[in-house]
């Protein structure tokens, strides 16, 4: 057997195409909108609700792929040169915030793409944010999620904007 070794360094990591990344960035989104939007459908003419069936799935796939794409961005790009997200940096007000100190109540703090992947990967718990259809009374997720971990002796709280996290995703692969 002959080892290929590719002549671009970048493509010497796992080769996961651009692809696959932005069809889960798009499954994302469509997953945290859609929860408050099937909500509003329901009108009580079923015997099974349509929130019935998707409640139970949305919180584990919105954890699965936020977790893939934390992965997926922390292991394609994440090599300390920081040439496909430094702008983001720079300009970018944040995909939440987080606060590094829970138990000393720090303030909190604009939390970074790369960090939020850092806090998604490394979350000992996350919560979702749920609200109830003012028409329906059915339950549904805000785009929000709250990830608890902690570094050393500290307790941290990352609060996540999904929408935000996605628009970074969008815009700092390339």
């Amino acid at each position: 057997m002959t080892e290929f070794i590719p002549t671009e360094e970048w493509k010497a990591t796992h080769d996961i195409g651009h692809e696959a990344f932005f069809l889960d960035v798009y499954r994302l989104l469509c997953y945290s909108s859609a929860s408050r939007v099937i909500a509003e459908l329901e009108d009580g003419s079923s015997q099974r609700p349509l929130s019935s069936f998707v409640s139970v799935n949305e919180q584990s796939e919105i954890s699965r792929l936020l977790l893939h794409l934390a992965v997926y961005y922390r292991v394609k790009y994440d090599d300390g040169s920081w040439e496909h997200g430094f702008w983001l940096h720079k300009n970018f007000q944040g995909v939440g915030s987080l606060a590094e100190d829970v138990l000393t109540q720090e303030t909190s703090v604009a939390l970074d793409f790369r960090e939020a992947c850092n806090k998604i990967i490394h979350a000992k718990r996350v919560h979702f944010d749920i609200a109830v259809h003012e028409k329906t009374g059915v339950n549904y997720l805000n785009p929000i999620v709250y990830l608890y971990g902690s570094r050393g002796v500290k307790e941290w709280k990352a609060t996540l904007d999904i929408t935000q996290f996605c628009k970074a995703a969008g815009n700092v692969i390339v």
